[in-house]
């Protein structure tokens, strides 16, 4: 399970300064519009909040914080990528989601192929039962 600190992004009153792109310019996603009226956070913003750290002139900045949190990656020889269980939660919404997660986990990892106690990992029951699923069990 990983949990990684994010924060949503605010667009202050002031004006950019003329020819000011240090925002565009440092988001990966291009979450972050100029138009007529100044500086627009898109739907593609991950809330990484790079754009409010290059915003030397303070028309970002952070609103909230919380947390985006992923479940049933590993490393080693078969890297496997997390899935994400939510991509803005609370404290406390990412103690329950944990909770949740490691009660239906329990409920559902059976024993791996020819083990007698080696069990599935996390990710392979995500991948077995689906992270919808697992999640609304629980």
């Amino acid at each position: 399970i990983g949990i990684i600190a994010v924060g949503k992004v605010a667009v202050g009153d002031g004006a950019c300064p003329e020819g000011c792109r240090d925002c565009l310019e440092s988001c990966r996603f291009d979450a972050i519009e100029l138009d007529g009226s100044g500086v627009k956070i898109n739907e593609r913003c991950t809330y990484c909040c790079r754009c409010v750290d290059a915003c030397g002139e303070g028309v970002l900045a952070v609103e909230s914080t919380g947390f985006r949190v992923l479940a049933g990656g590993k490393e080693g020889s078969t890297v496997m990528f997390g899935r994400e269980c939510a991509a803005f939660a609370g404290d406390f919404e990412v103690l329950e989601l944990i909770e949740r997660l490691l009660a239906a986990y329990a409920e559902r990892c059976r024993l791996r192929p020819g083990m007698q106690r080696k069990r599935e990992r996390l990710g392979e029951v995500i991948a077995r039962v689906g992270l919808e699923e697992l999640l609304d069990e629980a």
